[in-house]
């Protein structure tokens, strides 16, 4: 292991990989979600459902009590979340979860609960802590995922506080308790030394280790440190060419509406002693539109410094209508080696924790250049188009649409909390973003 050689190193290189999603993997894909949407709407009222016999005997009436049975018990359930009883309940289940899963946080090496382990005691464990294991195990097979979470996320919090106010107090006991006098001292009759560290003052040390030469923090690393610039692991990805098109009519025209095709695609992460780095890099970067014939400019979306080096102009792009996405990717991978998308890639991000410099706790770095756009509706139509779900199938879109509405609700505030904690903290963080406008082209016809 050496800052040049890594403990553990893996490199993965792929040449070419290629994704098309045609309309008809799309629909598939709704009917899909449809089905698991709705039976999560109805998976709740199948205990009411009725027996095989009752609907043999009259299925109208037993439609009849099973839409009763199910309503009735929605609206009970919703008017008992509004009761003091139930109020009470939740409240004296969060404080006992909190209290559980605080004394879970504070065991070491984040061991669990014993009746996490196993149901039986076993020697060594105490009673006590099998019930506190046993009642959150039963609490958390009620509870819903969303109460987990803010249980979870409120015993943390407490459990933050609990730790800073037990390391003051015992900072404040330390600093009250009086020098102790040893038996030589009560002998001879003096009191303990006020002084500590031989009564010398700090310009006094550091006076006489100039004289010694002597070096208090290298004396303080252990024997054996490993320097700060070794790598402990290094993985490596590496893409020549990729390309994701959107194909309509799968199984008679087989027409490409779009395609996004990209190259010389890295991404690197090494880990250091004490510190962790990534880099993002890609080279190329083209948006090909198949919807407009004999188009002159089939590259809707292009890096504009590499496509002002071909020889030839805009009349010798490859038309994804005619060549398909395959012309596109042949096309790149002859101008990989005439230009300089590996040295001078498109986009670069790099990321670093503990940067070997400690301008920072973290940095941030974001590289891009120009872009140049061609907009027409033509493209925009056809996307839309597309990704437009059929009527039968709105609700569960909606009902998508709304969880990940909710996820990114979620990513927001720990974002932000994560923030706050980086702010309360003093955590310092270097950001350098180079990005250069994009360009964009809107044509009269």
């Amino acid at each position: 292991m050496s800052p040049t050689t890594p403990k553990v190193d893996a490199v993965v290189m792929f040449d070419e990989i290629g994704v098309v999603f045609d309309r008809d993997q799309y629909r598939d894909a709704l009917s899909v979600v449809d089905v698991f949407h709705f039976y999560r709407r109805t998976h709740q009222y199948h205990k009411y459902r009725p027996a095989d016999e009752e609907f043999e005997a009259n299925p109208a009436r037993a439609r009849l009590k099973f839409a009763m049975k199910a309503i009735a018990a929605e609206v009970h359930e919703r008017h008992r979340r509004w009761t003091w009883e139930y109020l009470a309940e939740r409240r004296d289940m969060r404080k006992k979860y909190v209290e559980i899963y605080v004394r879970k946080l504070a065991l070491t090496d984040a061991k669990p609960l014993p009746a996490e382990v196993s149901t039986n005691l076993t020697k060594g464990q105490d009673a006590a802590d099998m019930q506190d294991g046993t009642a959150l195990a039963e609490m958390e097979n009620t509870l819903r995922y969303e109460d987990i979470r803010f249980f979870r996320s409120v015993a943390r919090k407490q459990a933050k506080q609990d730790a800073a106010t037990r390391r003051k107090l015992e900072a404040e006991k330390v600093a009250s308790q009086a020098p102790r006098q040893t038996w030589g001292q009560w002998i001879w009759g003096t009191g303990p030394s006020e002084a500590q560290g031989g009564g010398m003052t700090e310009d006094q040390k550091k006076e006489l280790d100039d004289i010694i030469d002597f070096d208090a923090e290298a004396a303080a690393q252990p024997v054996g440190t490993t320097p700060n610039d070794y790598m402990k692991a290094r993985v490596a990805a590496k893409l020549n060419k990729g390309s994701f098109s959107l194909r309509v009519d799968p199984h008679g025209e087989n027409k490409d509406i779009i395609a996004l095709v990209f190259d010389s695609f890295s991404a690197d992460a090494v880990q250091l002693t004490d510190s962790v780095s990534g880099k993002l890099a890609l080279g190329g970067f083209r948006v090909y539109d198949g919807t407009t014939s004999n188009s002159l400019y089939p590259q809707i979306v292009r890096v504009k410094d590499l496509e002002d080096t071909k020889i030839g102009g805009p009349s010798r792009q490859p038309s994804l209508a005619i060549e398909g996405t395959e012309g596109a990717l042949s096309e790149m991978g002859d101008e990989m080696g005439q230009t300089d998308a590996i040295n001078d890639p498109f986009f670069v991000m790099e990321v670093e924790h503990n940067p070997l410099d400690g301008r920072a706790d973290n940095a941030l770095s974001v590289r891009m250049r120009h872009l140049e756009i061609i907009y027409h509706k033509g493209y925009v139509e056809a996307v839309v188009q597309f990704f437009r779900p059929p009527e039968s199938q709105l609700e569960s879109i909606t009902a998508l649409i709304d969880a990940a509405g909710q996820t990114l609700d979620g990513i927001r505030k720990e974002t932000r909390a994560g923030l706050e904690y980086a702010l309360d903290n003093h955590k310092t963080v270097d950001i350098k973003v180079d990005m250069n406008a994009p360009i964009i082209i809107i044509p009269m016809e």
